[in-house]
């Protein structure tokens, strides 16, 4: 994040050596906590309820800057705001904090970054439970960033999606920009595609065998697909609501050869081949939990297991590798806690899973307890 104004150079030399960055800084540092609850308030959120046996843990949440441990950061700034307190109206020392605001998708990769696509405030944001191997220490902690540049000079518009793909660099789509880009692990635009092919780009999906890339373009009706060099190399599908056909195409997963896609508007869930052959479809349209009514983000887990936002109803609802309704949680099952038009799913191979919170503005974890009958 790049400040908007010019700081004396002695300023500059100060805020550097201090705090690594100034005013508009983006990073923060700290030990990444997902339960923000009070301790004596932790007590275990479990699904379903008893007398069944337990399936799923509440973890916690992502907000923002409130999941590190800010205690050295902020006795940094305070040096840092005392030091330079003679530019009169030069920095803004109010506390901003960095959050979440209108979360819509994610990916955790394997070193354990989790990134998180934020339409509000059209940037990635980096929770990063590692820091960096000159900054490690027995306090070091983790670290949280954030990325706002498509280009070198263009920011995002309208970030929807993000996947791990080609040497540890991520794809990120912008629906408005049409194209999806491509940032290498410091955040550094290092090339896109899908500019003029693309109408309206939303899910991503990424196969590491063959180095495809599957991109939903919502307005087109199709999943397109690209290859390491950013070629288009096969369309999948077109508008209708026959086997195949889309309706509104939003989130997309690959797992096994398979490819989901939450085809949004025919309130269903298709499974393709790698090739992009139809192969079967989960859910019907309804309205008893279980349904889908619009459904958007979609994953799968290490044990076959489906995961589907109902975004309209406000459900996570999971099936198992034959397609069967297994059981749906709404929000975090804390007071307050349902979700408000959620969007995107995620897991990583730890067993958590992750839901885009979007208009409360946070992404809700969870557990799997590994005792599910898939």
């Amino acid at each position: 994040m790049n400040a908007s104004f010019r700081v004396p150079s002695a300023a500059v030399l100060l805020c550097a050596s201090l705090l690594s960055g100034c005013a508009g800084v983006d990073t923060v540092r700290g030990r990444l906590n997902y339960d923000l609850r009070p301790p004596e308030a932790r007590t275990d959120v479990l699904w379903p309820l008893p007398p069944d046996a337990p399936r799923y843990r509440y973890v916690g949440e992502l907000i923002g800057q409130p999941n590190f441990d800010q205690a050295d950061l902020i006795k940094k700034q305070n040096v840092v705001f005392t030091a330079l307190k003679w530019f009169a109206g030069l920095f803004d020392t109010d506390t901003n904090q960095i959050l979440l605001q209108r979360p819509q998708h994610g990916a955790v990769s394997d070193n354990g970054r989790i990134y998180v696509v934020d339409a509000g405030r059209n940037a990635v944001l980096v929770f990063d439970p590692n820091a960096p191997p000159e900054e490690k220490s027995a306090d070091a902690g983790g670290q949280m960033l954030l990325w706002e540049f498509a280009d070198a000079t263009t920011r995002f518009v309208s970030p929807i999606a993000v996947a791990l793909v080609w040497n540890g660099d991520i794809a990120v789509s912008d629906a408005k920009l049409g194209i999806v880009v491509r940032l290498n692990e410091k955040g550094q635009p290092v090339g896109k595609l899908g500019a003029g092919q693309l109408q309206r780009p939303t899910g991503l999906a990424f196969d590491r065998e063959r180095g495809l890339l599957f991109v939903a373009d919502t307005v087109a009706n199709d999943i397109k697909v690209y290859d390491r060099i950013g070629q288009l190399v096969n369309t999948i599908g077109a508008a209708g609501d026959r086997d195949g056909e889309f309706n509104a195409p939003t989130h997309l997963a690959f797992t096994q050869g398979h490819l989901y896609v939450s085809d949004t508007l025919n309130s269903r869930v298709q499974v393709f081949d790698s090739d992009g052959h139809r192969i079967r479809e989960l859910g019907e349209r309804g309205l008893f939990v279980g349904n889908f009514t619009r459904p958007k983000g979609v994953a799968v887990d290490d044990n076959g297991i489906v995961y589907v936002v109902e975004s309209y109803f406000g459900h996570l609802l999971a099936y198992n590798k034959h397609n069967e309704f297994l059981l749906g949680i709404n929000g975090s099952g804390l007071k307050d806690g349902d979700f408000l038009l959620p969007s995107g799913v995620w897991v990583d191979h730890q067993g958590r899973i992750f839901v885009a919170d979007m208009f409360n503005g946070r992404v809700v974890v969870f557990q799997f307890l590994g005792n599910q009958d898939n």
